[in-house]
């Protein structure tokens, strides 16, 4: 039966994995579908104690950490349009890409990005910074969840859900986009077309973030930051690389 929200499906995925491995990523950090859920509500609060309202957007520059998931999945928990930037990108093209999709934070994973953040962070001193690890600029978001409020948004389907952009090779990068229901839509059509269940007992997966696609983690196929490399399927979770 098809579900009005990618929500939904991210929901149903996770709780279904309860407390067995969900996730792990490339430091060696490992989730159980219960825990990565609470993250996501817990993230989606606190970003709506700090005054982003439904329909508001926020733009991330990340590498493959399962925070940088949590936080991608608390925007739409929330109703918040999600923007990721290319980690590739350059300052002008990102700066650019914040600017055009009206981003009102901006989430930087100053681990990987130290330098690069510090310089975006400058530029958009007036948003709201949040970084991934501590920094000498921005907001240590997992310093601000401690007591940050339950969600109480209900995503729909029309709700813009995520607003990505193109590479700019024939001018400036272009902004595409994706409503929940469209989300949800190309996970039914994805799994179905790679013979994976659209409600498996597990997340789905996960492809290298900065250059793949996600199937993201009810099995949605969604361009995160461009082509599908490799990605990596277990009844155990999602493996981020």
């Amino acid at each position: 039966m098809a579900v009005d929200t990618y929500t939904q499906l991210l929901t149903e995925a996770l709780s279904s994995v309860g407390d067995a491995i969900a996730a792990s990523d490339v430091d060696g950090r490992s989730v159980s579908g219960n825990e990565l859920l609470r993250l996501v509500n817990r993230i989606a609060g606190l970003l709506a104690d700090l005054g982003l309202q439904p329909g508001d957007g926020l733009a991330q520059l990340a590498s493959n950490r399962l925070d940088a998931f949590a936080v991608m999945a608390a925007c739409l928990r929330g109703g918040i349009r999600y923007t990721p930037l290319h980690p590739l990108g350059s300052l002008e093209q990102q700066s650019h890409i914040v600017l055009d999709a009206q981003a009102k934070a901006l989430v930087i994973d100053s681990q990987a990005f130290y330098e690069h953040g510090a310089k975006l962070a400058k530029v958009f001193g007036r948003l709201e910074v949040l970084t991934l690890s501590s920094a000498e600029y921005g907001r240590h978001l997992s310093d601000l969840l401690e007591g940050s409020s339950a969600p109480q948004y209900e995503p729909k389907g029309a709700d813009i859900a995520w607003v990505t952009y193109t590479g700019g090779t024939t001018g400036e990068p272009k902004g595409v986009v994706h409503t929940q229901a469209s989300m949800a839509a190309t996970a039914e059509i994805s799994t179905q077309g790679v013979g994976i269940s659209p409600r498996p007992s597990f997340p789905g997966v996960l492809a290298d973030q900065p250059r793949g696609r996600i199937f993201g983690a009810a099995g949605a196929s969604l361009g995160w930051h461009g082509v599908l490399d490799a990605v990596f399927l277990t009844q155990r979770g999602v493996r981020l690389y």
